[in-house]
């Protein structure tokens, strides 16, 4: 599924005070099953969504990113990647279209 965002279910599954274990009871999925798609190994089918949703008392929505989620974690990823003085560079650009706007 596009845009799942392991993250949002980690959150939400530790909001609850849920081990994964537990998570796995509720849901009945192997506990490996959890982690491997709170670790993003495994992007779950609708049927998982719609279980774990349940189980956190949240809409299966809850569990994807936004549009802007989305694009600001890839350009997190990116600015990891850079060295510091692209990294200053690229500050400087965008504290430019802020002020810009």
């Amino acid at each position: 599924m596009k845009n799942f965002s392991p993250q949002k279910l980690i959150n939400a599954r530790k909001q609850l005070n849920l081990s994964q274990k537990e998570l796995s009871i509720i849901t009945k999925l192997p506990q490996s099953h959890i982690s491997r798609i709170e670790n993003g190994t495994i992007t779950p089918n609708h049927n998982t969504i719609l279980k774990i949703a349940a189980a956190l008392n949240i809409k299966p929505s809850e569990l994807f990113a936004s549009t802007d989620d989305a694009i600001s974690n890839e350009l997190f990823l990116i600015l990891k990647q850079l060295p510091s003085k692209k990294k200053e560079i690229l500050l400087t650009v965008a504290q430019s279209l802020l002020t810009s706007q």
